[in-house]
């Protein structure tokens, strides 16, 4: 009976080890959020990319109510994208859940 229990004591230690905890980093590059702000950026793709639904709706918003006013929402648009950028290239851009960007 006690081996019984000894087995079945070690085997649950032995799967408890086996099982893999979740990485520390995010699956979300570096590289393809640059991509993303570069080229689809006025339309909030490298936010939406990440995470962050919300703020990627305000950019699409401003850059389609420039079509309304002339484009001048749309230059918020841009100076907020490229804050963006900036941010991805020095590493200060993290995912909507606050993990950093795998490099």
């Amino acid at each position: 009976m006690e081996t019984e229990v000894q087995n079945q004591a070690e085997t649950q230690t032995q799967a408890q080890a086996e099982v893999k905890t979740a990485p520390a980093e995010t699956e979300k590059t570096f590289v393809v959020a640059i991509l993303l702000c570069l080229f689809l950026g006025g339309f909030g793709a490298h936010r939406f990319y990440v995470g962050k639904k919300n703020s990627a709706i305000g950019i699409l918003a401003l850059s389609l109510g420039g079509i309304i006013t002339f484009g001048l929402t749309s230059i918020a648009a841009s100076v907020w994208v490229l804050v963006d950028l900036v941010q991805i290239i020095l590493g200060n851009f993290k995912t909507a859940d606050g993990k950093d960007l795998v490099r």
